[in-house]
């Protein structure tokens, strides 16, 4: 009788700490999809980020390539006004002779 008291006990403490791991694990799942949602949504936000990086990223590289096209003008006028300036020089030394 006492070996069918103990074992009831133990069984009996058995179920408990089965219902304490089922609710733990059930606990855990609840706080697992909390905490999935969440990261959905910080990365639908920062996909939408990446969206408009990219944008602004397109708008750079338009505006850097404008203004290497300018800057392209702006050395072939340099390089005019030196040609013009040497040949002024040559004219100026020609005429002082």
């Amino acid at each position: 009788a006492d070996h069918i008291h103990d074992t009831k006990n133990q069984f009996g403490n058995v179920d408990k700490e089965i219902q304490i791991i089922r609710n733990n694990y059930a606990t855990e799942v609840r706080e697992c999809r909390r905490s999935r949602d969440g990261l959905d949504q910080r990365i639908s936000k920062l996909e939408g980020v990446c969206v408009r990086m990219d944008s602004f990223s397109n708008s750079l590289e338009r505006i850097k390539e404008g203004l290497n096209r300018h800057v392209s003008g702006l050395w072939s006028c340099v390089n005019g006004i030196n040609a013009t300036v040497a040949s002024h020089g040559d004219l100026i030394e020609s005429i002082q002779k």
